[in-house]
């Protein structure tokens, strides 16, 4: 970016898909601190990260770009919003959120930007990444016995696993939110219980805290 160019969220989308496409992650790492400092969390995750993501995704899916130059944008993104998370002060709300995928969802990405938010607003947050057996939710919650428990499904071909997830926290009676390209549509959404936390991961992470007592 020129030193000209006023620095906006957008303006910094080029330069992380040059560092990708580079294979420099210090670069990377660095260009996500300065939206971090400059924009905050929220936007770094909605209006840099997330469309930087997307645009790799397209071109690896193009034919455009490497497998690898899109893993190696995710585990940086990942070391960044580790050290995002390990940086945040000591959960100051009531209650635990329990995060996981659906059985079929391997990316994650999505779900730990989501716990990073929740993290940053001072939720104790717990995550159980990618492909996450319902079995295993259900274990969890019986240990943990969170307050909200957050799904996430990325593909209809995955929607079924995750909706089974779904149910089975609402069976329980605890506040269930789901998230995810499988439930993109009014019609994917119709008749899932509990509350769809929309495109963008800020307003979701409000959301979820705003349901915690």
């Amino acid at each position: 970016m020129s030193k000209t160019q006023q620095l906006t969220p957008m303006a910094i989308v080029p330069d992380i898909l040059d560092a990708t496409q580079t294979y420099d992650s210090r670069r990377l790492l660095a260009l996500l601190n300065r939206s971090w400092s400059a924009f905050g969390l929220a936007a770094t995750v909605d209006d840099v990260l997330m469309p930087s993501m997307r645009l790799v995704g397209r071109l690896w899916a193009s034919g455009e770009s490497d497998v690898s130059e899109e893993h190696l944008a995710t585990v940086t993104t990942q070391l960044w919003l580790g050290q995002v998370s390990a940086a945040a002060t000591a959960p100051t709300r009531i209650g635990t959120v329990l995060l996981a995928c659906g059985p079929s969802d391997v990316h994650t990405l999505g779900l730990e930007c989501l716990a990073a938010l929740l993290i940053e607003r001072g939720a104790d947050c717990r995550s159980l990444g990618g492909s996450t057996p319902t079995e295993a939710v259900q274990i969890a919650m019986r240990r943990l016995r969170p307050a909200a428990v957050v799904v996430v499904s990325h593909s209809p071909r995955s929607r079924p696993g995750a909706l089974l997830s779904i149910g089975l926290v609402d069976a329980q009676g605890i506040d269930v939110y789901y998230a995810g390209g499988a439930f993109a549509t009014a019609e994917d959404r119709d008749g899932v219980p509990g509350r769809y936390l929309g495109e963008h991961l800020g307003p979701a992470a409000d959301l979820v805290v705003a349901g915690l007592a």
